[in-house]
């Protein structure tokens, strides 16, 4: 068998003309030897790809061009087949490396990748912090603790004040953020007309789809969390 010089097609070994572009071949000349195939680009990019495989889509773009380049030798005879391998490899390696290390929670799964409602509780931890700071800061400020989260949005017109404190932006002042409502209960234990402990609730507002845990806090300011039902002050605090 030999390759036509000028198109790249398969013919006997013992053909004068191409059977396709019907140029004639000349015995001993370059004419009667295999054609190089070319390189298919999506080899070179698989392999780029691949040196990139930490990093999630350059993996996934190595696996997906890898795979176009062996299609594009069996179809079109192009070289590349070595390169394209690598490539795949390299991809297939470093998603199943970066899988393992998220699962043994090495490094953490990226924001764009968690699921919304996993992204939702990380939101909902952050505001309920947010919150109990802002608390703590209103009661070193007017005496007592806020008697509702609307104490701690922004004024309309005036300076800060015990009605509004400008602690929190407005969407949280009103006990929503990220998919949860806030819930917030401010007690006056000793009966001296202020308010000296509070409690502070996170729930879904779409259980299982805005979020699958509840969270509390109350003036220890322990931050705890639940799977599936509210969270009391006897559920297991938080990490850090």
């Amino acid at each position: 068998m030999k390759l036509c010089f000028y198109c790249g097609a398969e013919n006997a070994a013992e053909a004068r003309v191409c059977s396709e572009c019907r140029r004639p071949f000349a015995a001993g000349t370059t004419f009667d030897q295999p054609a190089r195939p070319r390189l298919a680009w999506q080899a070179l990019a698989s392999l780029i790809c691949g040196l990139l495989a930490w990093f999630p889509p350059a993996a996934i773009a190595a696996i997906v061009f890898g795979h176009r380049a062996r299609r594009r030798a069996e179809t079109a005879g192009l070289g590349g087949e070595g390169l394209a391998l690598a490539g795949l490899i390299l991809g297939y390696g470093g998603l199943l490396l970066l899988t393992l290390l998220v699962y043994l929670d090495v490094i953490p799964l990226p924001e764009w990748l968690r699921p919304a409602a996993e992204r939702n509780e990380a939101a909902a931890i952050a505001a309920m912090r947010q919150l109990t700071q802002a608390i703590y800061a209103y009661a070193d400020s007017y005496g007592q603790a806020p008697p509702a989260l609307q104490a701690l949005g922004p004024p309309q017109q005036a300076s800060p004040n015990a009605e509004a404190a400008g602690l929190v932006d407005s969407r949280l002042a009103e006990g929503f953020h990220s998919g949860y409502r806030f819930l917030y209960q401010p007690s006056d234990m000793d009966g001296d007309g202020k308010f000296d402990t509070f409690t502070l609730q996170a729930l879904p507002l779409e259980p299982g789809r805005s979020g699958n845990r509840y969270f509390f806090v109350d003036t220890s300011g322990v931050l705890r969390a639940e799977s599936g039902r509210p969270a009391t002050v006897s559920s297991p605090p938080v990490r850090p």
